[in-house]
């Protein structure tokens, strides 16, 4: 079981970091310098847990693979960046108003631990494909099923597979 203090030792491994400063430069990502809340890390704890991929796994991924990874993770933050996160979905009659969301805001930095998640969701993908669905119903997804779908066709299109 991972715990807080796991997630902060992975955040802070040599191999993670590298892939972090990499992600940084190739998307133009700006990090936050500080180590995450305990709420952050524990969320992060909790998307480890649930995927039940270990953090050793996590590692040998970051070291092992190519461009795939980092292709598919800037790929991840570009689709949620720009709004396309698939859990906001609203009933018909009760999207919001577009006049109530100004595009003026100012962009806060990424915690250190925000590959966590599409790194996860990758090695979930590439190894065992049919638990992507039991991965994202652990997390509560909202229509896990119809997100499990897409994502393994994002993971497709990303890649080419």
């Amino acid at each position: 079981m991972v715990d807080i203090a796991a997630v902060k030792e992975f955040i802070q491994h040599p191999v993670y970091v590298c892939f972090i400063e990499r992600l940084q430069k190739e998307g133009e990502l700006s990090m936050n310098e500080h180590l995450p809340s305990f709420t952050i890390l524990n969320y992060s704890a909790n998307t480890i847990n649930k995927s039940k991929v270990s953090i050793k796994e996590l590692l040998n991924l970051l070291s092992a693979e190519d461009e795939s990874l980092y292709r598919y993770v800037l790929a991840f933050v570009d689709r949620v960046s720009k709004g396309d996160d698939l859990g906001e979905e609203y009933p018909e009659g009760e999207e919001p108003d577009p006049s109530e969301d100004p595009d003026d805001g100012v962009l806060l930095p990424y915690d250190r631990d925000f590959a966590i998640f599409p790194v996860v969701l990758f090695y979930i993908i590439k190894n065992q494909p049919n638990e992507v669905l039991p991965f994202l119903m652990a997390l509560r997804w909202p229509h896990a099923k119809a997100n499990a779908k897409k994502e393994l066709l994002f993971y497709k299109e990303v890649l080419g597979e």
